[in-house]
């Protein structure tokens, strides 16, 4: 569950709260599992919020090294509060599921819930990723003159 607070003048996103629960089966070491967590969940901003490939007019790709290619920064990342059930898998001795890439896949589509909820009420019902800035002002541009 992501938590969004949205500059309707500039478009700008400020993620305040993400909340993760997963079930990673029988945990045996609750320090790696939640790293492994964290990593994940910071894995999914990129694509909410800013990553993409970009062509140029002739083709040519724009975003080919990380001099142009937007990363998501630790300090753009609120303090994650995550939790966990557990199952044992019954496939293996130890009852332990993968825990490295278990959060990412919720990550974008929570964001971008989050960000179409706050901006419900103005008219918007959907965004495509990456919600940039400049998407959210041209989409709240839009709205107003309807």
């Amino acid at each position: 569950m992501a938590t969004v607070e949205i500059d309707e003048q500039t478009g700008e996103v400020d993620v305040v709260d993400y909340v993760g629960v997963d079930d990673v089966g029988t945990i045996g070491n609750e320090m790696i599992v939640e790293g492994q967590m964290q990593g994940s969940i910071a894995f999914g901003f990129g694509p909410a919020l800013q990553e993409q490939v970009i062509y140029g007019e002739d083709g040519t790709l724009q975003t080919r090294n990380l001099t142009n290619y937007p990363v998501t920064r630790a300090s753009a990342m609120p303090d994650f509060r995550l939790d966990h059930t557990v199952t044992p898998t019954p496939v293996n001795p130890m009852g332990a599921k993968g825990a490295g890439d278990v959060c990412q896949p919720a990550v974008a589509p929570a964001i971008v819930n989050a960000i179409v909820d706050a901006l419900s009420d103005l008219g918007v019902k959907h965004m495509d990723i990456p919600v940039t800035p400049e998407k959210i002002w041209r989409a709240l541009s839009a709205t107003a003159q309807v």
